[in-house]
């Protein structure tokens, strides 16, 4: 389970290389764009977008860090819960960094595509984790 768990951070680890940290007022206003806002970004600001995404991800590893080591602690249950929980949420995330990664090496005909289809696989990434979060009944 560990190494699965390590292959998975691995995986992603490989696609969300880490961006260059960004000035902290530029860092805030980065963070409060939507997903909604980003899915109207043209080829012209793709490397934001690609950047906004890689963010989004790493703070959802984050949580889902803090989760896994708050369940590890939990009660038979809530951990078996989210052991199975985990498995959708692992097929989320490696959708959303082939996503991710198809859409950092997007062609400005293909962007309209890729760009679509990386915003609704980390939509759909958070969502795996909050329904693991939820069937787990971790706190958030």
């Amino acid at each position: 389970m560990h190494s699965h768990r390590t292959g998975i951070f691995s995986a992603l680890a490989a696609v969300t290389l880490l961006a260059a940290v960004p000035h902290p007022a530029v860092a805030d206003q980065h963070e409060k764009t939507t997903l909604e806002q980003v899915r109207d970004y043209g080829i012209e600001k793709k490397d934001d977008f690609v950047a906004w995404h890689k963010r989004q991800m790493r703070a959802l590893e984050t949580k889902y860090e803090k989760a896994e080591m708050k369940m590890k602690q939990t009660g038979d249950k809530a951990g078996k819960e989210w052991e199975e929980a985990k498995k959708d949420l692992a097929k989320a995330r490696d959708a959303a960094s082939r996503k991710l990664d198809a859409a950092s090496k997007a062609t400005k005909e293909s962007w309209a595509k890729a760009k679509k289809e990386a915003a609704e696989s980390y939509a759909d990434a958070k969502k795996a984790y909050n329904r693991a979060l939820e069937k787990a009944k971790a706190d958030k």
